[in-house]
């Protein structure tokens, strides 16, 4: 960078100090310019790639778009060009300095004095490109944080679960979105409009000064525009009531105060909005009234809402006659008998079931079987290779022969008559020794013998074969010992349901076994087949509390099903079955849970007891 250029700069920066103008180093940075290359005129212009030429800033005489416009068009990056002139005294320069691919700078400057070119202009034509490309980064910044501002927004209101707190945040949320002092959102209630939520209060208290006038001012915007003519919804948010900075808005889809259950007090910070803060208003309101009508509709179809509105609905005075029914139909739960049938989740297997398990460590060799293949009894189904038992046998071989070898020449020996020797004794204890030697490495073959030969995995009895693309994922896999390789069942043979009972209903079972009757019966229905109910009866109930894979305590129960009629079917295939246990009473099967509810928590009854005992308690 040049002396000359570096002084502009440094002269533009201090001078810019003292302005509030966002774009005052831009200004003071022209300004210094002409002053110090004693220019009449110096402008900056930024020409699109598709669109006419803008001028951000000038300095000087003042000078019209046509008298430049040379000077734009013939403007050339990084060097510093002259263009026509009409005055001979008058000498024009322009350059250029790309910002993007597609927009470029040009500056474009007049001298009335005779001098050389201001070759100081294409450096600074690169500065102010570059300041330029910070504007843009800033609009571009800004933009961004006003989107990801509405999207929380957006997501904060069509994510609420409930119209008081969208409420709330509109009044919170929306209030920084907009240059507004308050947000508040009003509810119609009957005839009356009741304060919901207001910005800057967590509970807005409805007898206060704002509240009444907030309530007055939408009560009577609400009665003038349903007594005025009706208007297309798209030109009613140009004619809202504007008192005071302060705006009144219905928030429903249609836009119409008739069909509105909800409205909008806007009070704007500055009197009087902007176009494009009206825009976001719109916007505001727009999604807001879409969230709140759906709520609304929700609202009016929960059955609690319902309740609460027939309980308003019959009144004091009718309140007799509704107990009256409401004990008749007591009564009526309490003597209608029906039958008790508690349900319960398991699993169809065969009876004859089997899981085998890797009898040592070892890698898989030789996989013989797939999925589904028919296998009988003794039938191999893998083949194993351990090579540090190969070791262990060999080496247990290995000392075998030697302890032999060594004993037959002690043999040989004592027959050339050495025994009675000092040697021959020696030779005596050695012997003695090689023979408890001998006896142990025999034992210890057998066992290493007998290791090897499980690696050879046999089929317990004639069966199928079931599991999960077994060739994929047990050729050549090393296993560990008792990890599960296959399941064996015989499908052809009989079947039962083993079922899981929770722990909380097993009592009504256990009753039902020890009331002396038929065994319970079990309608029960397949995953695979729900839309067939079948029929058995339970055979057994465990002793013992098992945990379910869900971390539930259960009891494990089992009944017999006919063989027949599942052999197409796969072992562990899910079961739902319900058990009965007797007749009761219409209201205790239809109660049962929230009975059971009573009796682990005693102070709930007394909480209901009261609430019943105590007049006007609803």
């Amino acid at each position: 960078m040049s002396d000359t250029v570096q002084t502009i700069l440094e002269r533009a920066e201090r001078r810019s100090v003292d302005l509030h103008d966002p774009h005052a180093f831009l200004t003071a940075l022209l300004q210094q310019t002409a002053n110090d290359l004693q220019l009449s005129h110096l402008s900056a212009w930024v020409i699109p790639e598709n669109g006419p030429p803008q001028q951000r800033a000038a300095c000087g005489e003042s000078r019209s778009l046509e008298d430049l416009q040379d000077g734009l068009l013939s403007a050339v990056t990084g060097q510093v060009t002259v263009f026509s002139q009409d005055d001979s005294s008058e000498h024009r320069f322009a350059v250029s300095a790309p910002v993007t691919s597609r927009r470029r700078l040009v500056l474009t400057a007049v001298r009335r004095t005779a001098a050389d070119e201001p070759v100081e202009l294409a450096e600074l034509a690169d500065v102010f490109a570059d300041l330029e490309r910070r504007r843009l980064v800033d609009v571009l910044e800004t933009q961004s944080l006003q989107a990801a501002a509405w999207e929380e927004l957006l997501i904060a209101l069509y994510g609420e679960p409930d119209s008081q707190s969208t409420a709330c945040v509109l009044a919170t949320d929306g209030a920084v979105l907009l240059p507004v002092r308050r947000l508040a959102v009003l509810q119609r209630r009957g005839s009356r409009w009741q304060l919901q939520a207001t910005t800057g209060v967590a509970r807005p208290d409805p007898r206060s000064d704002a509240s009444r006038q907030m309530t007055d001012l939408v009560r009577r915007t609400a009665g003038e525009q349903r007594h005025a003519a009706p208007q297309p919804p798209e030109a009613h948010q140009d004619r809202l009531p504007d008192s005071g900075g302060t705006q009144v808005v219905p928030l429903h889809p249609s836009g119409a105060w008739s069909a509105a259950d909800w409205a909008l007090v806007v009070e704007w910070e500055d009197g009087h909005p902007q176009e494009h803060d009206r825009t976001d208003l719109d916007r505001l309101t727009a999604h807001a009234s879409a969230v709140l009508a759906h709520q609304d509709v929700l609202t009016a179809s929960r059955p609690w809402d319902r309740v609460r509105q027939a309980i308003r609905s019959v009144g004091r005075r009718r309140f007799r006659t509704v107990a009256l029914f409401a004990a008749a139909a007591a009564v009526l739960l309490a003597m209608i008998p029906v039958e008790l049938r508690i349900s319960a989740a398991g699993r169809l297997l065969p009876v004859q079931h089997h899981y085998v398990f890797a009898p040592d460590d070892g890698t898989i060799t030789d996989l013989r079987v797939d999925n589904g293949q028919d296998v009988s009894t003794g039938d191999v189904l893998c083949v194993l290779s351990n090579d540090d038992l190969n070791v262990q046998l060999e080496t247990i071989v290995g000392d075998l022969a030697a302890a032999r070898a060594r004993l037959a020449a002690i043999d040989a020996l004592r027959r050339s008559g050495r025994s009675e020797t000092a040697e021959g004794r020696l030779l005596s204890a050695e012997q003695a020794e090689l023979n408890v030697r001998i006896a142990s490495l025999t034992e210890q073959q057998e066992i290493m013998t007998r290791r090897h030969a499980r690696l050879t995995v046999t089929a317990p009895f004639s069966g199928r074969i079931y599991g999960e693309r077994l060739q994929q994922n047990l050729t050549g896999r090393p296993v560990q010992r008792g990890q599960l390789l296959f399941e064996i069942a015989r499908p052809q043979a009989d079947w039962h349901l083993e079922l899981e009972i929770p722990e909380s209903d097993v009592r009504y079972v256990q009753m039902a076994l020890q009331s002396g009757n038929a065994r319970p019966d079990i309608r029960y229905t397949l995953e695979t087949s729900p839309e067939i109910l079948r029929r058995t009866q339970l055979a057994s109930l465990g002793t013992a509390v098992q945990i379910s894979n869900q971390g539930l305590p259960v009891t494990r129960a089992t009944a017999p099903v006919s063989g027949s009629s599942f052999r197409d079917e796969r072992p562990g295939t899910g079961v739902f079955a319900r058990i009965s246990c007797g007749r009761r009473a219409l209201g205790f099967v239809w109660l049962r849970r929230l009975i059971e509810l009573f009796q682990r928590h005693v102070w709930l009854g007394w909480i209901v007891l009261l609430m019943v005992a105590v007049p006007g308690g609803f």
